[in-house]
């Protein structure tokens, strides 16, 4: 290709001007690949190209860079380097250069940022190349080589660019802040659809709208959430979140709409974050939590991060401070900042000035009018929507802090014992934060917050008064306030008597009397006692005696249920009596309550009852609780986690003993042998159980014994196969076992100790795949309990039994024929190894020598009845044998035989024949 001279002049030699000579050998000789895949051609263009060089030098305008070129040249040229091989070895290496730089530029990147625009990938092919190239190879790196180092390294590039909120915040924006921080919100959006519906996710970059249903903010959904809010509990909130429907509601209707609003809101609320020059990932994680889907905040955290170090948001630009002060409410600073701009920018800035400053007048104005028309609240609101934009104006502060709130629409009081709650519903003031002072007074209510007794200053709706007088008649007033010395009318409640009754009334009872204690307050006057009997009306009976602290009741009836009134007296200033409502009591003198003493728990027994000897289990499981029933009072076992503090025979109070446990539920039945059972469901672990004994009026109990209950849970799925005089034993080991107690009987006994035992713990049990136990030959019961805990802490299971049946008695018997002189006959021998009840025998033959295997496996010869045998005596019976041929004999029990002779359980096996 040709040495096109004024295109190297333009592409390399002026732009080498400001730069520098090109590091690109290559670049700098104008060599393409034809060219420099020819030695000569490579010769001639390097020869070519210099002589330009010198041609350059008498232009004064490219002296200087052609001397920078000519000095290179004979540099390259006196190293050897001057040849085809050097330029693509120092090609291949400033490019090897370029691309390790590219990557340690991108790592960083993608450290501190989730994406990238594509304004800063055209920062990194035009500005990162220059800062390559400058220490190593030379030309511009190519967007291709760019984008493909930002898909190695997963740093997505935005399609598009994110278009932030252009000038200072809207007032609305700022009229929110004080509102939704009351309330502990973040976002406007909150309030209409709830924190938890919009940190779900919400998307924003084409206006606002959830992302888990099609729900956006329009004046529908706006008065839908506010009528909600309105039909909720009313308190100190009920103000915040009205002033937050009005702002969104006057947004929807405004020509920019709510998604200005909130655009506006979720960039104030990242602000603090980009100020502090966090990166760009760690903003992304601020708008996230806000509820902004994770792609939109990654790629608004990396507009404002980029539109930031631009100098958009730099304190040091002009601009910006005035943007700085209209958010701020210094309206007269912003005109002050205006006007020193430069003209360029003085314009626009001035206009953004004014507009606020229009703003203001159009509030004011509408302020007046409302103030005209007697609406204070909705002045109120105006002069705080003007405040806001113009903080620095102190008369229009003045102003809004001349208006007082409107007082509470309603106010409760009520007596609480020995002290009084009050409750209001909160002040619907629409503007500021309201507080409250709740005032007492005696005779009538209070008509200004400083008469009468100060109770609280609270910005809720409740109060507690710990020091009302007793025996008087007070009245509560509430009045409102948002800014000091300036309250509204006062909300009064109804008059309140305070006139507590007396504590912890206790009744005992015997068989002619009844007394009462009590604990009074210490500002009572008396105590008014009257006895009736039940069913019956009238004034009624004062006891025998009558204290500030009780009262005895002597010679009553027996049996008979007596009801007594106990009303407190207390005197006011006045010197009147005044009494209050009176607790109502019913005792029946009778013998006092006796204490149980032999409680006692009977556990449960599991038993295997399936015919393989595989056990089953109740999950409904209860012990017994067994007692002997007392003479007097009424028995209730309490089951608790601690033994009472009381000891036995102990009388406490039924409400002490209420305290203690819970009670079991159930009837007792009543059992054979005079004594009482409950059934229990124990607990897991350790419990307690106590008889408790109360009195007839219930006012009193007495403690009797106290047994403790412990019980782990049972094996399960245990089974037991004999063999010969070994059993064994297989279950399932319940979790939290350490060990494992197994107790044999034999079958049917009731002694008792057991006739063997043996302990296993779980390792062992897995390692020998069970457990053998020797047993003998006879039936037995076999008993499986777990064992929880260590030492003094064990918990020990219910038992799960099977039953394992006795080994059969072993019969050995031969057929053989008999001697002479009965060669028709045979014998068989019989050798049992237990004295024992033969059953009925039957001797089958096959005329094909196989022998039989059962007893109809061939031809019945002879039918044998049962019989007497001794152990170990041989017993020799001749039988008719075959006629001829090689018969198989085999001998069976009879199946035939009734089931009477059949009962013994025997083995018969077959001798081996003698030789």
């Amino acid at each position: 290709m040709a040495f096109d001279v004024e295109a190297y002049r333009k592409g390399v030699v002026d732009p080498a001007r400001k730069q520098g000579v090109p590091n690109d050998l290559f670049t700098r000789y104008a060599l393409d690949e034809a060219t420099a895949g020819d030695k000569e051609l490579f010769e001639a263009r390097v020869e070519e190209v210099t002589k330009y060089w010198r041609t350059l030098k008498l232009k004064k305008t490219h002296a200087a860079v052609a001397d920078a070129l000519l000095a290179a040249h004979a540099e390259l040229k006196g190293s050897g380097q001057l040849t085809l091989a050097a330029f693509r070895e120092r090609r291949e290496r400033a490019h090897k250069e370029e691309q390790e730089y590219l990557d340690r530029l991108v790592t960083a990147l993608a450290a501190a940022n989730p994406c990238i625009s594509e304004t800063m990938v055209g920062r990194l092919i035009s500005g990162t190349a220059g800062a390559a190239g400058a220490g190593s190879g030379g030309g511009a790196l190519d967007a291709t080589t760019v984008r493909a180092a930002l898909k190695r390294h997963n740093l997505r590039v935005m399609d598009r660019e994110w278009k932030l909120p252009v000038g200072p915040p809207p007032s609305q924006a700022r009229s929110l802040r004080e509102p939704l921080a009351v309330l502990g919100l973040r976002l406007s959006a909150d309030v209409v659809f709830g924190a938890e519906r919009v940190r779900a996710g919400f998307r924003l970059r084409d206006g606002f709208r959830l992302v888990s249903e099609p729900a956006v903010v329009n004046e529908q959904e706006v008065t839908r959430a506010r009528q909600a809010r309105a039909r909720a509990a009313q308190d100190e909130r009920q103000t915040a979140a009205e002033n937050i429907f009005v702002i969104i509601l006057g947004s929807v209707r405004s020509p920019a709409g709510y998604d200005t609003l909130i655009g506006w809101e979720v960039v104030e609320a990242l602000r603090g974050g980009v100020e502090a020059g966090l990166p760009a990932r760690a903003i992304a994680d601020q708008a996230a939590s806000l509820g902004l889907v994770l792609e939109e905040a990654e790629e608004l955290a990396v507009t404002l991060a980029e539109a930031w170090r631009g100098g958009a948001a730099g304190s040091g630009n002009a601009v910006q401070e005035i943007h700085d002060a209209l958010a701020a409410g210094r309206l007269r600073a912003a005109r002050q900042l205006a006007a020193a701009l430069p003209d360029a920018e003085r314009a626009e800035m001035s206009g953004q000035v004014e507009a606020a400053e229009a703003r203001v007048r159009t509030l004011l104005t509408g302020a007046d009018e409302a103030w005209s028309r007697h609406r204070p609240e909705e002045t109120a609101a105006l002069l705080a929507e003007a405040a806001e934009i113009a903080a620095d104006h102190d008369d229009i502060q003045a102003r809004l802090r001349a208006i007082p709130p409107p007082p509470p629409p309603s106010v409760e009081a009520g007596a609480d014992g020995t002290r009084v709650s009050v409750r209001w519903a909160p002040s619907p003031a629409r503007t500021g934060e309201v507080a409250y002072r709740l005032v007492r007074a005696t005779g009538r209510a209070a008509t200004t917050p400083d008469a009468g007794e100060p109770v609280a200053e609270t910005p809720a709706n409740t109060a507690v008064d710990e020091t009302a007088p007793l025996g008087e008649r007070v009245f509560y007033t509430v009045f409102a306030t948002r800014t000091e010395g300036i309250w509204s009318p006062g909300a009064d409640a109804a008059a309140v008597l305070l006139t507590p009754e007396v504590r912890d009334l206790v009744l005992a009872t015997d068989a002619e009397s009844v007394t009462g204690t009590w604990r009074a307050h210490p500002g009572i006057h008396e105590v008014n006692v009257r006895r009736t009997e039940r069913g019956m009306t009238g004034r009624g009976t004062r006891p025998t005696s009558v204290t500030a602290t009780g009262f005895t009741d002597m010679r009553l009836r027996s049996g008979t249920a007596y009801q007594y009134r106990i009303e407190a007296v207390y005197l006011g200033a006045d010197g009147a009596r005044r009494v209050s409502a009176g607790l109502v009591v019913t005792a029946r003198p009778e013998r006092p309550p006796e204490a149980v003493s032999d409680l006692a728990v009977e556990l449960p027994t599991e038993t295997a009852s399936s015919p393989s000897g595989t056990s089953t289990r109740s999950d409904g499981l209860s012990a017994l609780v067994v007692w002997t029933p007392p003479t007097s009072g009424t028995v209730q076992v309490r089951m608790a986690s601690a033994a009472p503090r009381w000891a036995a025979g102990t009388t406490v109070s039924a409400a002490d003993v209420s305290r203690h446990g819970v009670a079991l539920p159930g009837a007792p039945v009543t059992r054979a042998d005079g004594r009482v059972a409950l059934p229990v469901r124990p607990r897991h672990g350790r419990a307690f159980l106590t008889a408790v004994t109360c009195a007839a009026g219930g006012s009193v109990a007495v403690v009797g014994a106290t047994v403790p209950i412990s019980l782990a849970d049972a094996v399960r799925g245990l089974t037991a196969a004999r063999f010969g005089d070994a059993v064994r034993l297989r279950w399932d080991w319940p979790e939290g076992a350490s060990l494992a107690r197994v107790q044999w009987y034999p079958a049917g006994s009731t002694g008792d100790g057991p006739t063997g035992e043996v302990e296993i713990r779980p390792r062992r049990y897995i390692d020998s795949g069970g457990l053998e136990i020797q047993v003998g030959s006879d039936p037995v019961t076999v008993a499986v309990r777990t064992v929880t805990g260590e030492e003094e802490d064990r918990v020990v299971s219910p038992p799960v039994t099977v039953l394992v049946p006795g080994r059969g008695v072993e019969v050995t018997y031969e057929l053989r024929p008999a001697r002479l002189p009965w060669p028709r006959r045979a014998v068989l021998e019989v050798v049992c190894d237990r004295t024992c009840r033969l059953p009925p025998l039957v001797v089958v033959g096959r005329s094909d020598g196989i022998l039989p295997l059962s007893a109809t496996h061939g031809t019945a010869l002879a039918r044998l009845p049962a019989r007497d045998v001794t152990a170990r005596k041989r017993a020799l019976i001749t039988l008719p044998a075959p006629r001829r041929g090689a018969w198989g004999l085999a001998c069976f029990v009879d199946p035939t035989a009734p089931p009477e002779d059949a009962n013994a359980q025997v083995t018969l096996v077959r001798a081996r024949r003698r030789r």
